[in-house]
């Protein structure tokens, strides 16, 4: 899993390139995502 945090600029648009069940998500999301607990963790030190 490669993390990329940035600020959110509402002038750009978001592209999101090809995989299967690739999607946006809101960081209160996290809890009903089927993922690696260990990226869980990662996105949740990130929310502090």
């Amino acid at each position: 899993m490669y993390v990329f945090e940035e600020l959110f600029d509402t002038i750009q648009t978001i592209t999101l390139g090809e995989g299967q069940g690739f999607g946006w998500f809101h960081l209160s999301e996290l809890s009903s995502l089927d993922m690696i607990e260990h990226d869980r963790e990662i996105l949740l030190k990130l929310m502090k």
